[in-house]
């Protein structure tokens, strides 16, 4: 079997939330023309086949997922297509335990990006502006993620800031102590948390490195970032 890649789209593509109807609707991935930071470009054409043989108006096979985590089903969207932006989905969430904490985390503003589970059917080398890039003519798609951090292939923290850290991290704190999740999240978030410190801790220039050009500002964030988690360095 080929290697199942993985390319996450960042913040925004979350189009709505509804509480009502249990239906989450966005993009798990976008087209473009510039590469992203794996130099791939996704063609439009590229999820056309993918679609046709295991849509929801094929086999069906495709599932929408947390964390890329087959232990984590939420559901098959109902819909799946793609428009001039994308891949765009729309899925139910059903009254599961694992639907009903993923919902919560959308309604909360902890998830807001998306990532697609794939392999590469067809590519070709092209020579754009910046250099040579692969362009992604067809996939073979597996399932879309709901993701709290978003990771490409090859770049595990691509569109990693360390100020979306803070953020996220702070609502994910004040769920672990106010929210209403299973313990199963509960533990789940706790061990994210955790490795978001190590990373950010690991990432700390060391003071006579620092200039006030570059590092200064990175530190000023990252320091932020603790006292949102309400930490000591």
């Amino acid at each position: 079997m080929k290697e199942i890649l993985f390319k996450s789209l960042e913040t925004g593509t979350v189009k709505d939330v509804s509480k009502t109807s249990r239906t989450v609707t966005g993009y798990y991935s976008s087209f473009g023309q510039d590469p992203d930071s794996d130099n791939d470009v996704m063609s439009s054409t590229a999820f056309a086949q993918t679609l046709k043989m295991n849509g929801p108006e094929g086999a069906n096979r495709i599932w929408h997922l947390f964390n890329h985590s087959t232990s984590s089903p939420i559901n098959k969207p109902y819909i799946l297509k793609t428009d001039d932006f994308g891949l765009y989905f729309e899925t139910k969430f059903p009254d599961t335990k694992i639907a009903n904490d993923i919902l919560t985390l959308y309604q909360e503003g902890a998830i807001t990006e998306h990532s697609i589970g794939f392999n590469i059917i067809q590519a070709r080398q092209e020579q754009g502006m910046q250099g040579q890039f692969q362009l992604i003519q067809e996939v073979r798609l597996w399932e879309g993620s709901s993701v709290l951090w978003g990771a490409n292939q090859n770049t595990p923290t691509v569109g990693m800031k360390a100020e979306d850290f803070a953020v996220k991290a702070s609502i994910l704190d004040n769920l672990l102590h106010n929210g209403d999740l299973s313990d199963e999240m509960f533990e789940q978030l706790e061990k994210m948390l955790s490795d978001i410190k190590a990373m950010f801790r690991t990432s700390d220039p060391e003071p006579e490195q620092n200039n006030t050009t570059t590092c200064v500002p990175e530190v000023e964030i990252i320091n932020k970032f603790y006292q949102s988690l309400n930490l000591r360095k």
